[in-house]
């Protein structure tokens, strides 16, 4: 298990699905939060965006989860491709890539980084 040091992740927080390292799966990206974590991976240039899923504690959550609504070991993933629009959501193909155990969560530019 991987802990992540210096670099800052974009969090992507998921609701009924546990993703595993090694697995692809299509993902909806609707909430404003994780739409904005989303487009701040894009934006970071790299061939393959970096996301970091993290489980809610309380999937009936209707607020946007902060830190502490959050597991804190999560699954680092790739997207590899992205359909959609901002305002109806996204539809977004990851693959899991390793399993990484965060120590600190902070909000930052209107969504969680790691």
């Amino acid at each position: 298990m991987t802990r992540l040091a210096s670099t800052k992740i974009p969090v992507l927080p998921i609701r009924n699905t546990v993703l595993f390292p090694g697995l692809a799966l299509p993902i909806k990206v609707g909430r404003p939060q994780s739409i904005v974590a989303l487009q701040k991976a894009q934006l970071k240039g790299q061939e393959r965006g970096l996301l970091l899923a993290l489980s809610q504690i309380d999937s009936d959550l209707e607020k946007e989860p902060g830190a502490e609504d959050l597991y804190h070991t999560g699954t680092l993933l790739e997207f590899q491709r992205v359909r959609g629009n901002a305002e109806e959501g996204f539809q977004v193909l990851v693959r899991g890539t390793e399993r990484v155990r965060v120590s600190d969560l902070a909000f930052k530019d209107g969504c969680l980084w790691a």
